[in-house]
């Protein structure tokens, strides 16, 4: 199987208002690889993305872990495991329907937390459930 070879098969409206459906099948009439693209056809290039504002979500847990490693003092190890996960499951209320911007915050934050991930892992497990 080669890249570039699967073309989407979502009406347009899908296509530019949100999901992707992508069917594997391959494009057989119209496939070009991305290097048989020229430069000067793809117009002006694109700046990349700017790094992303925190959002009150991530700034409120952020906050959190500060207050708490002020707390301890310099000679703490930080939060505990427990600390964590609670935050994370409060975090987590805040989902309360498929928004992408507060999923997309607490993914951000449950990679900054990968030492707690079976804590937080079984934190959305057990929302799933609910």
């Amino acid at each position: 199987m080669e890249e570039g070879k699967y073309k989407s098969r979502a009406p347009n409206s899908l296509k530019n208002g949100g999901g992707f459906l992508l069917e594997m099948q391959p494009n057989t009439a119209n496939s070009r690889k991305a290097s048989e693209f020229s430069p000067a056809a793809a117009g002006p290039p694109v700046p990349p993305p700017s790094a992303p504002s925190s959002s009150p979500l991530l700034e409120r847990f952020r906050a959190f872990l500060r207050e708490r490693e002020e707390e301890m003092g310099v000679s703490s190890e930080g939060p505990s495991q427990e600390e964590i996960v609670d935050l994370y499951r409060l975090a987590l209320l805040e989902l309360t329907f498929n928004s992408k911007p507060i999923i997309t915050d607490l993914t951000i934050i449950a990679g900054e937390q990968l030492a707690f991930g079976k804590g937080i892992a079984a934190v959305i497990c057990s929302r799933i459930v609910q």
